[in-house]
């Protein structure tokens, strides 16, 4: 290393680490929510992993002293070169703020460490192949990529980062146009180079290019003249870095993460590449290679960047200081790619990956092939073809410019608030429109968005069409044509293109596309059969709305009733005029009735513990009928559903639904059942077996706990089952009572449970347990301390432990980590508090009590090494770290100033001092569980070692 760096003292080296933090949307685009994928697990959704295990890691990266503990936690991206997908961005704020909002404050460091140049640049919107796409889809996702960073980072951006660095000519005329400063590319994307200026070309299409400096690719005429700009005076050009394909290579696929010398080392031979003066080092990697791929990856980056870097004087910056610093002097002229479709970082063959059998896979399974690549995208290709035409013509009429309105769309994408909606028709209509016209323009345009949503380009990167990614374009697919449904018919008198289709014709014809697709899993058949099975009965009609919002009422309703007397009248109707929002719908009810049906029917009620089998009904059953409203969220289309609900003698409340066009439909219905109503009693004198097929001959369709989503169908069916499983846990909790006498009375006599009854001891103490992981769960930790949870929760440890009954203690050991977690949040905002108050009495009890629960904590922390109750300490650490970063330096300065208050024996200076006393006590905790948390806390007791020194010379 000494050879080396004797070798380069004289040489400036600059360091850029790229990363593409990026994932897919996931988002089912009827609840706007990504489900549960099995996949993942743990974890909820891919999403969700991938965060805890790289994205919020590399914000708190742990840098560690020679014996393992913390001496810091760093934010790598205020190091690294970074885009993060806006669709990414968008979920992240949502789920994980805090880890969104440390992105966004490393970005603003890196301005003030580089001159004004962040670290972030943005992202091509959703991540097409921009080469397979249009000129105008092109356009849309740079604008809405830039636009997206603007409204995040609050700057422009210098460089987007292109899907899979995919480009080609129309690709650079198209970042021109938008003002793009520099891209990244991979080296093998270069073709030739020249001096600027000069006449003669260096071939490097072999992988020759040095990528130790930035180059300058000419927008060029096909004369080979450089063309101008409008403004005669700017040739118009892109800068390029292409970065480091070795470096790059081995940090994501040869483990070079795994060692942070041998990660600096290597980085830093790379400049021996060059016989600058100044030599630029830098790579460009998938993000997730960093804590996600390679685990701790992010820790080699941060013990890279604190100590590893610095010693060998390696300048760790980004491209938009070191173009400024050093602009291009050399010329460079891409690869075209096969047949001229342009180049990319992942492909050998140009950008075949995306939309052909081209070779390229990810698993290399030699029986395999992906000839279904291309019908795929050739069936978006009609969709989008189709709805483009109707877009222009329908939206023409609506629109004063359809293509700059979507571009402009991206501000409701960001802020999607009622007022920015209206806002932005406003200022895009072509006149003044009515209410319908308006929903009609929003319809238009959403589906857009869903149509450059299904080119997103994972569909096409893996193996196989009956993966997730393909079946999330199809979504995609499926909620554009939704979206456009019976807009073709309203509009049919103006139209004046007979070849517009109608959402059924474009979907046929793009099923035959998919149809052509032949997964290589044989149970799959084709793309046409993974739509129809997997696809079309996910598409969340305001019918599946409606009997959502109806099984949430009834079930809501019924536990109402069963806890409150019933012939209160004001159980005569549900509350069906409350507006409620469910998934990407608002309902209410207009109109609204009760029938009670005949008393002399049976139906299955579920039993007590001590009671099975099929039992008579106890109540007279209700039905319901009624008008509800369905609003779409977003376009503000609204639909009106007839419903009749009742309890079928399945014991599932069910719904018969029917789309109608006004309440006058309603009016006849209620007519038609006021022939088979008493009149005296409101009593209904058909029975069930006879409604149903009365409502099915007017048009009624049947729906049910199975036309809901999974996740919410498991919630609503624990809502049904709550009274049976009070019922059992009362049952249970009597047993385990029982068996905590039997057990601490085999405990004192040292003798084992006997085999017998293993089964169900084990059983009760398992349940108890997670009654008590339940309570790990309150909000409010004031109604549980942790020195109560510690308790019961020993108890049931201890017994379990000296009676070998292995109980399963995953779940306790991630509610445990949460609860104590909740307890350090809470302490952590007192301890924020307590130097921006006055100092009275209650003030003083207030840090007592904050200091009894921080002990407490301690304590809980203790005991759950010595049950063996694993915890996840990352983010126990986070907290008690920020609590000490911050605590520390205010009370040091504050502690300071009231000393020379009492040395100058002024009046406050007492009192104030004594209150620093009991915060110092209080920090000095904090340092006790820093320490069991592997913390180096030598640092801040370096901190407090003033202050107990003016502590002891004072006598205080």
């Amino acid at each position: 290393m000494q050879t080396i760096q004797q070798d380069h003292r004289e040489k400036k080296i600059y360091l850029v680490l790229h990363g593409h933090f990026y994932q897919p949307p996931r988002e089912n685009p009827w609840t706007q929510a990504i489900p549960s994928q099995d996949s993942a697990k743990p974890y909820h959704d891919w999403n969700d992993r991938i965060t805890a295990e790289c994205y919020k890691p590399n914000t708190r990266s742990r840098a560690l002293d020679e014996q393992g503990r913390i001496l810091d936690l760093l934010n790598n991206f205020a190091f690294l070169n970074f885009n993060i997908g806006p669709t990414l961005m968008s979920w992240m704020e949502k789920y994980y703020p805090d880890t969104y909002q440390r992105i966004l404050e490393a970005d603003r460091k890196s301005l003030e460490r580089n001159h004004g140049h962040g670290n972030a640049i943005a992202q091509v919107y959703n991540h097409v192949i921009m080469p397979l796409a249009n000129t105008r889809d092109q356009l849309t996702q740079i604008i809405w990529g830039k636009r997206e960073f603007a409204f995040r980072f609050k700057r422009e951006p210098e460089s987007i980062w292109l899907a899979e660095t995919a480009i080609n000519q129309e690709t650079v005329r198209c970042l021109i146009a938008q003002d793009i400063k520099y891209v990244i590319l991979s080296p093998t994307q270069a073709q030739r180079v020249r001096k600027i200026g000069e006449t003669e070309w260096k071939d490097v299409s072999n992988n020759g290019i040095d990528t130790t400096q930035p180059y300058r690719l000419f927008l060029h005429e096909e004369h080979g003249k450089p063309d101008l700009d409008e403004e005669p005076a700017r040739l118009k050009y892109l800068d390029v870095f292409f970065y480091d394909g070795g470096l790059s290579t081995a940090i994501s696929f040869q483990h070079l993460l795994r060692d942070a010398n041998s990660f600096a080392h290597k980085l830093y031979e790379s400049a021996s590449k060059s016989s600058a003066t100044q030599v630029l080092v830098h790579v460009a990697t998938d993000g997730e290679i960093y804590g996600h791929h390679e685990a701790y990856g992010d820790m080699c980056l941060s013990a890279a960047f604190t100590s590893r870097l610095p010693v060998l004087q390696v300048e760790v910056t980004n491209y938009g200081r070191y173009l400024e610093l050093y602009p291009p002097t050399l010329e460079v002229e891409l690869k075209p790619g096969e047949n001229g479709e342009g180049t990319a970082w992942s492909c050998a063959h140009g950008v075949g990956r995306w939309y052909r059998n081209c070779g390229c896979s990810a698993s290399h399974n030699p029986t395999w092939n992906q000839e279904w690549r291309t019908p795929l995208r050739k069936g978006f290709d009609i969709l989008r073809d189709a709805l483009a035409a109707q877009f222009e013509q329908i939206g023409g009429e609506l629109l004063q410019d359809p293509w700059e309105a979507r571009n402009d769309y991206i501000e409701c994408l960001l802020d999607p608030s009622e007022q920015t909606f209206s806002t932005f028709l406003d200022r895009h209509v072509r006149r003044a429109l009515n209410q319908e016209e308006r929903i009609t323009a929003m319809q238009l345009l959403e589906a857009q968005k869903y149509v450059l949503f299904s080119y997103t380009s994972c569909a096409w990167f893996f193996d196989d069409i009956s993966g997730l990614e393909p079946i999330q374009n199809m979504r995609y697919a499926a909620r554009a044509l939704q979206l456009i449904e019976g807009l073709h018919e309203q509009h049919a008198q103006t139209l004046f293109q007979e070849d517009l289709l109608t959402a059924e014709q474009i979907e046929d014809s793009m099923l035959a596309e998919f149809k052509k697709a032949r997964s290589n899993l044989l149970e799959y058949g084709t793309g046409k059969d993974l739509y129809l099975k997997f696809v079309k009965p996910e598409v969340y009609t305001p019918e599946r709305a409606a009997n959502h919002f109806l099984l949430e009422n009834y079930i809501n309703h019924r536990h109402f009733r069963e806890r409150t007397e019933t012939n209160n009248p004001a159980l005569q109707s549900i509350a069906w005029n409350e507006r409620r929002k469910i998934h990407i719908y608002t309902l209410y009810a207009s109109e609204s009735v009760r029938w009670q049906s005949q008393p002399s029917e049976k139906c299955i009620q579920l039993p007590d513990a001590a009671e099975t089998t099929v039992q008579p009904s106890r109540a007279v059953p209700e039905i319901y009928g009624g008008v509800l409203h369905v609003q779409e969220n977003t376009t503000q289309q609204t639909w009106r559903v007839l419903f009749i609900s009742f309890i079928e003698h399945t014991i599932q409340p069910v719904s018969y639904l029917k789309r109608i066009e006004a309440n006058t439909a309603w009016q006849r219905f209620f007519t038609e059942m006021a022939r088979f109503t008493s009149s005296e009693s409101n009593t209904l004198t058909i029975s069930s077996s006879e409604l149903v097929p009365f409502l099915e001959s007017l048009g009624c369709q049947r729906y049910g706990l199975a036309d809901v989503y999974y996740d919410d169908r498991e919630r609503l069916f624990c809502r049904m089952l709550e009274d049976h499983i009070t019922s059992t846990e009362s049952h249970i909790r009597r047993i385990y009572e029982d068996h905590l006498e039997l057990l601490n009375y085999l405990t004192t006599m040292n003798v084992q449970v006997p085999v017998k009854l293993r089964a169900s001891v084990k059983f009760s103490l398992s349940h108890q347990l997670m009654i008590e992981i339940e309570k790990l769960s309150v909000k409010d930790i004031t109604q549980y301390s942790p020195a109560l949870l510690r308790v019961e929760l020993e108890r049931i440890l201890y017994l379990s432990k000296q009676h070998q009954l292995e109980l399963e203690i995953g779940v306790l050991q991630d509610h445990l980590s949460q609860a104590l977690t909740s307890y350090l949040t809470n302490l952590s905002q007192r301890i924020s508090s307590f130097a921006e108050t006055d100092i009275d009495e209650a003030d003083i009890a207030v840090q007592e009590q904050a200091l009894q629960l921080l002990q407490e904590t301690i304590n809980l922390f203790e005991k759950a090494k010595e049950l063996g109750v694993v915890l996840d300490k990352a983010e126990i650490q986070n907290l008690v770290y920020d609590m000490l970063e911050r605590a520390i330096p205010h009370y040091l300065s504050t502690f300071k100033a009231a000393l020379r208050m009492v040395k100058d024996a002024e009046p406050p200076g007492q009192r104030i001092f004594f209150r620093f006393f009991k915060e110092y006590t209080f920090l000095q905790e904090c340092l006790h569980l820093a320490q069991q948390l592997n913390f180096n806390i030598a640092r801040y007791r370096k901190f407090l070692l003033s202050a107990e020194l003016s502590i002891s010379e004072h006598h205080v």
